[in-house]
């Protein structure tokens, strides 16, 4: 068995890295399945011709584009003055004129009237909450202001779909002067949008393929979004000009004579920032797209490495985020290039990229990213903005794991870092007050995988020192099998107190979602008129002077007490499946100690 980790495959350049920033750039407002980014899926697989690549794929999903054609704002009394603006991502075509009305401080007629808050301090959150508050108040548009200095127009999808009102963000500096106005006179407001919408329209996954020895079946792949917001220069021509320059780098290898034990896949992933008409779920259509119409083949897949947003300057912080089994192997990476002085590392990856879908489907991950940014999606995420030390590290970093991957014998993979991470939760779980399910299987039998830490050490060091195919292969569907698993479960809720944005064993998180359903059922059934049948309602429901006659509040029982059956099935079932999945585990893993030893 061979050994081809050592073989490099030649130190990035920062150099041709920047020089495809700046191409890419110069194609602006890459929205999602538009002109433009078509323009640069072409200018991606020209690209990957000029290296030598000849298999490239191209797979299309249907999404709804939107691209922008202009926005003009101009105050028309008490002064005459144009306001620099930019559309929100699915404003409609659309001229309206009104007096400026601070939504804050609106009253109950406003419609006709234009609406104009500052952002607030919520990067998504707040401009949703505004441009909901603008649709109730009954006003015509609204207008956002941005949240920081310097002129800075910023833009963030609201929802899935088309917006019902126009929505422009302007400079915090124009709002400021907005709301002097505003001040001392009425302030009248003219906006015409220009648009189009195709809700028919495609966008384009690329792939070019390197193949490898094929010794196990296994594969690599690494990614990056080509739509942007703007020219985009972090968010995301910093990132395919590096999974670019590392195809270059790897075709090279190969066509010098080199080769790599697994199989290369160089992903460009359209329509990441939008494209869906769903509310909830709008963005990573590329990436998931690509995921579902590749299930069967996920689970060859040893790694998948992605980039999003690389490249802003500080503060940014600049993070490398993993799927927990790779934790440990994150930082321990090593790279050539100057170290940011702001890395940090984290796990699991959340959800906020194309690595997302694979993560979900139980491939393990690495994501690179630096945020937050005031410079994130606005017009000043340009190249000459970039820090391109960082983007010089992130290259460095994904080629050594990129080519550790493609070539090294054992995969890196610390299943117990897992089974640690899943034995906290279970054990926070099950001291909840209140708590009625029986989190001892699955506890019991984390403690039990835990216990064979030093075994399975040993298990490690002989594989590694016999260096058998047939061990390293085995050992090696072992360690990426329970990766599989485990990942599967990874999942995120928006709750109160918020938790981590995700992390394993998701469906356990409805725990305390069950307790506070329970505790608020079971106040509501100490109420007087709970007590009374429901017939009994009805009859006083036409008496106007019963006390409670305003409380509607069987039928909403009724439905949280279904609910509160729902959640407990769905709880009781992750619970089987879990202790099922530990069992399963430990069976596999006895069965490899027993393989290897003497």
């Amino acid at each position: 068995m061979s050994d081809r980790s050592a073989k490099d495959t030649g130190r990035p350049s920062i150099d041709r890295i920047r020089k495809d920033i700046e191409s890419l750039c110069q194609i602006r407002d890459r929205t999602p399945g538009s002109k433009n980014e078509k323009l640069a899926g072409r200018w991606i697989e020209e690209r990957l011709m000029e290296m030598g690549f000849d298999r490239i794929s191209k797979t299309t999903t249907r999404v709804c584009s939107w691209e922008p054609v202009s926005c003009k704002v101009r105050v028309t009394a008490p002064v005459t003055r144009d306001i620099s603006a930019t559309m929100f991502p699915y404003c409609q075509s659309a001229q309206v004129n009104g007096v400026l009305t601070s939504i804050d401080q609106a009253g109950s007629r406003n419609h006709g009237m234009i609406g104009v808050a500052a952002w607030g301090s919520q990067l998504y959150l707040s401009a949703t909450r505004t441009y909901y508050q603008a649709l109730k108040q009954d006003f015509s548009a609204v207008l956002i202001s941005c949240p920081d200095n310097g002129s800075l127009l910023k833009v963030v999808v609201i929802e899935g779909g088309v917006l019902r009102i126009p929505v422009v963000s302007i400079s915090k500096e124009d709002g400021e002067f907005l709301h002097s106005l505003m001040e001392k006179s009425d302030v009248t407001i003219e906006i015409e949008c220009r648009a189009g919408i195709d809700p028919n329209a495609e966008t384009t996954d690329l792939e070019a393929v390197l193949d490898g020895g094929e010794e196990d079946g296994l594969e690599v792949c690494i990614g990056a979004h080509y739509d942007a917001w703007f020219a985009g220069a972090a968010d995301n021509a910093a990132p395919v000009a590096v999974v670019l320059e590392l195809a270059n780098l790897a075709k090279a290898h190969v066509r010098s004579g080199g080769s790599f034990r697994r199989r290369v896949r160089f992903l460009f992933f359209g329509a990441e920032e939008a494209g869906s008409p769903d509310k909830y779920y709008y963005w990573l259509n590329g990436s998931r797209a690509y995921v579902e119409s590749n299930v069967a083949s996920l689970g060859k897949l040893a790694v998948m490495l992605s980039l999003d947003s690389t490249g802003f300057p500080a503060p940014a912080r600049n993070i490398i985020a993993s799927s927990v089994e790779l934790s440990e192997y994150a930082k321990s990476v090593k790279v050539s290039a100057k170290i940011p002085p702001n890395l940090v590392y984290y796990s699991p990856a959340g959800y906020g990229s194309d690595h997302w879908f694979f993560e979900t489907s139980g491939v393990p991950t690495l994501y690179a990213v630096s945020f937050p940014s005031r410079l994130y999606h606005t017009q000043g995420d340009v190249p000459e903005n970039l820090d391109y030390e960082a983007i010089h590290f992130y290259a460095d970093f994904m080629k050594s794991a990129l080519q550790h991957f493609a070539d090294s014998d054992l995969l890196p993979i610390d299943v117990f870092s897992i089974f640690q991470r899943a034995e906290s939760l279970v054990s926070e779980y099950s001291r909840l007050m209140g708590n009625p399910f029986d989190l001892g299987p699955v506890l019991n039998g984390l403690v039990r995988l835990n216990s064979e830490k030093k075994a399975f050490d040993r298990v490690v060091r002989s594989v590694s020192k016999q260096r058998k195919v047939v061990l390293v292969q085995r050992l090696n569907q072992f360690l990426l099998e329970t990766a599989n698993r485990f990942n599967r479960t990874i999942g995120w809720l928006w709750r109160r107190p918020a938790p981590p944005d995700v992390d394993y064993l998701f469906r356990l998180e409805l725990i305390p979602e069950y307790i506070d359903l329970n505790a608020s059922i079971s106040a509501l059934r100490k109420m007087p008129i709970v007590q009374l049948d429901y017939d009994t309602i009805k009859r006083y429901e036409s008496q106007s002077d019963f006390p409670y006659n305003w409380v509607g509040v069987h039928e909403p029982l009724a439905k949280l007490e279904e609910e509160r059956t729902r959640l407990f099935r769905v709880i009781e079932d992750e619970l089987h499946s879990l202790s099922e999945m530990l069992d399963s585990v430990w069976r596999q893993m006895k069965e490899l100690e027993r393989l290897i030893e003497p």
